[in-house]
């Protein structure tokens, strides 16, 4: 069983960026830990430390609700770049719609594959508990849909990670709120890396819960009002044809 601890602190004001870990350097270290990144929380497994998760406080804290984008990087001790999952906010707003609730809707990208994973909020009928599903794809081309469902519709639940197919669990998500800090631990038999960070992605969204959908909220209540939204570039780009030269 490898147990993986999320410890995302109330403060990004940590040890980690001040100090002898200054910001330029964490920046020379890594061209994906760009000028507005914040650390935000340590990544440890079987209590050994793995990285840190931070993520781009410039985009979150946007005053623009269209640009207002959750984008969180996961980087190595030596801030080598293991994985980002980002917000579209372009699926999170159609997604919306229909489930007539705010959704939330990511990508995950991990260096090494060209594909991209998608985690989207559902809303099952007659479903009493949160779900997402997770479009995951094997380093050898094999489809394994994932949902992830959590035992009550409240911040800092419990979720269980399950396999479509075989109906059976194969992680768990447990997590602890701490202020506007937040402890998750995941719990696994799959010996998959790539799904383990994509679940520490996931997991260090889930601080963000309350504040993502309050906002998709407000996206759709302006959508009714204006019956048309302009996407940023970002998003948009999430759209792109691969096979179409630009």
């Amino acid at each position: 069983m490898v147990k993986i601890k999320v410890d995302l602190w109330k403060t990004s004001m940590h040890l980690a960026e001040i100090g002898i870990k200054k910001k330029e350097e964490l920046m020379s270290k890594s061209r994906r830990f760009t000028k507005d990144m914040d650390i935000i929380g340590r990544v440890k497994i079987d209590k050994k430390d793995y990285g840190y998760v931070a993520y781009r406080k410039a985009l979150w804290d946007s005053k623009d609700l269209i640009e207002k984008r959750l984008a969180i990087r996961l980087f190595s001790n030596d801030i080598d770049y293991l994985g980002a999952i980002d917000e579209n906010i372009g699926r999170a707003i159609v997604l919306s719609m229909v489930n007539e609730d705010p959704s939330p809707a990511f990508v995950i990208t991990l260096p090494g594959t060209k594909i991209i994973y998608t985690i989207e909020r559902l809303r099952p009928r007659f479903a009493e508990t949160d779900t997402y599903l997770m479009t995951y794809i094997s380093d050898k081309g094999n489809l394994k849909p994932i949902l992830i469902r959590s035992k009550r519709l409240a911040l800092g639940s419990d979720w269980k990670v399950t396999d479509l197919y075989t109906d059976k669990e194969i992680a768990k998500v447990d997590g602890k709120i701490l202020d506007i800090g937040g402890e998750w631990e995941i719990k696994t038999n799959i010996s998959d890396e790539d799904l383990w960070r994509s679940l520490i992605l996931f997991a260090a969204t889930l601080k963000f819960y309350d504040d993502n959908k309050e906002k998709l909220k407000k996206i759709v209540d302006m959508l009714k009002k204006k019956k048309e939204i302009k996407l940023s570039k970002t998003d948009l780009s999430l759209f792109y044809n691969p096979r179409v030269r630009r």
